[in-house]
């Protein structure tokens, strides 16, 4: 069969393929021309507000859902009004929006963005929970609910090594969740279930697999949290501080565990040195103040030599942290380098590494542990490492190769305080108290995780490096896809969602 193509329709097609590449060309030399036009974010939402508007409160939930609370004047009756609005850190969209009474503190947010744990202004003691469907109720008449911290506190439960766990309550998608011992002497620990449809609470038993160790108690530690799992931690650090166990037992949002393991980093003849891992896992001892509720002495635990970052999507753990050539006391160090262990699914080492800092001398000198923050986050197919030791104006950072641990690039990123980014949120303005001092303008302002997503991520870096005499603050949350960030326009109402994926 024979097939007749018109010379005319050839011909069109030819230049319809020539004019398309012309415009692909145009396009390409406009972006490389203007790089703040080009389109670097993967995902940006703006949000206005009207006037008149203050921002009460915000905040990232650890999977990047952005939560902000802010309230206004009625003009006619001249009483605040209060809105919580949390946006999905999937595509942006309003995942629960409220108008609440009176002003609240938030507790915890569901990891899907629709519940909420807080308490009010009125009544700070007892905490409400909000389901997805807009019911409220209070917490109240049990000893483990209603102000649960303050609760154990009185009652010394916090600092009782016996207890076999840290103090721990956390949010899944349907109910909210305690674990603690119901009464001091207990080595059995119970779990608290007030599910979101507002029923009876429940109490199970809840218990923790046996690892041979020579340590009595183990002290547990919830170390990730998401929407359908669970994964703790404890520590075991033997006395020569050559030897750190770690103890993993992840658990299905049902409560039944699905693996468990131990990790081994030995050092053969380094020591470990404590640090904060800027994330809140209690691996100190506080002693408060009873007037001021301030920290009057902070105590490493045996836990403070190092944390775990488990990476769910190819089922692998790192372990890392800081080591120093000579054994120091334990709550002042003078570390040389930091560690890196990597171990598959079943506890098998795959690798480890040792960097050092030495050549820096903010980041080895003599300080404080519990000061100094050293943080690993999973950015795309590379590792990245922040230090931010206590004293001096410089962050460490580093990005690795997440198959050898290999240094990549890493960098000394100089900053300076802003006074106005330590006096809280104002108006409009994020807890922003970082100036960086090369690269960027200096009207603008970061938080810590901010600084550390410009280095990670180059499409971020890029986009702040076109902005030119203008006044921003910015928040950030490093997930494992990419970089959410949240900025606000300084003396507006005006705020940009965007997301940055690596």
């Amino acid at each position: 069969m024979a097939v007749h193509v018109s010379t005319t329709w050839l011909g069109d097609m030819r230049f319809n393929k020539l004019m398309q590449f012309i415009m692909q060309i145009a396009l390409i030399s406009f972006i490389c021309l203007n790089p703040s036009r080009s389109l670097s974010q993967d995902l940006k939402k703006e949000i206005v507000f009207s006037s008149p508007f203050k921002l009460a409160g915000y905040d990232f939930t650890d999977n990047g859902n952005f939560y902000l609370l802010h309230n206004k004047k009625d003009i006619k009756t001249k009483q605040k009004k209060y809105y919580l609005t949390v946006y999905s850190a999937k595509d942006f969209e309003e995942t629960l929006s409220y108008a609440p009474k009176n002003k609240i503190k938030i507790r915890s947010i569901s990891p899907d963005g629709k519940s909420l744990l807080y308490s009010t202004s009125k009544s700070k003691s007892k905490f409400n929970i909000l389901d997805e469907q807009g019911h409220t109720k209070t917490l109240k008449d049990s000893k483990i609910e209603g102000n649960l911290y303050r609760e154990y506190s009185k009652r010394n439960l916090l600092s009782d090594f016996d207890l076999r766990v840290d103090f721990t309550e956390f949010m899944l998608n349907k109910s909210y969740y305690v674990i603690a011992p119901k009464i001091k002497d207990s080595p059995n620990l119970s779990l608290l279930e007030r599910s979101f449809d507002l029923k009876t609470p429940k109490y199970s038993k809840f218990s923790f697999p046996n690892y041979e160790t020579d340590r009595k108690k183990l002290l547990w530690s919830l170390n990730t949290t998401s929407s359908d799992q669970l994964v703790f931690v404890a520590k075991d650090l033997s006395k020569d501080g050559k030897v750190d166990n770690y103890f993993v037992s992840i658990y299905d949002e049902k409560f039944n565990i699905q693996h468990s393991t131990s990790l081994k980093v030995e050092f053969l003849k380094d020591y470990f040195s404590y640090s904060n891992d800027g994330k809140g896992t209690s691996w100190y001892h506080y002693a408060y103040d009873t007037k001021d509720s301030t920290a009057k002495n902070v105590d490493a635990l045996s836990g403070a030599t190092g944390n775990l970052l488990f990476d769910k999507e190819e089922n692998v753990f790192y372990t890392y942290g800081l080591y120093s050539v000579k054994q120091k006391p334990y709550r002042i160090i003078k570390p040389d380098g930091f560690y890196i262990y990597k171990f598959d699914w079943k506890g098998k080492l795959l690798w480890n590494k040792k960097h050092s800092i030495s050549e820096y001398k903010n980041f080895s000198k003599k300080q404080k542990g519990f000061h100094y923050i050293v943080k690993l986050n999973k950015t795309g197919n590379k590792l990245g490492i922040s230090l931010r030791p206590e004293d001096g104006k410089n962050i460490y950072l580093a990005s690795l190769d997440e198959n050898t641990g290999d240094i990549i690039k890493k960098s000394i990123s100089a900053y300076s305080y802003s006074r106005n980014g330590y006096n809280g949120i104002s108006k409009n303005t994020f807890w922003s108290p970082y100036n960086l001092k090369n690269d960027y303008s200096s009207k603008l302002n970061f938080d810590f995780e901010t600084i550390e997503a410009l280095f990670f991520n180059s499409k971020f870096s890029n986009y702040l490096k076109s902005l030119k005499d203008q006044k921003f603050s910015f928040t950030s949350k490093i997930i494992d896809s990419g970089v959410i960030v949240i900025q606000s326009e300084n003396k507006t109402d005006k705020f940009s969602l965007m997301k940055f994926s690596f």
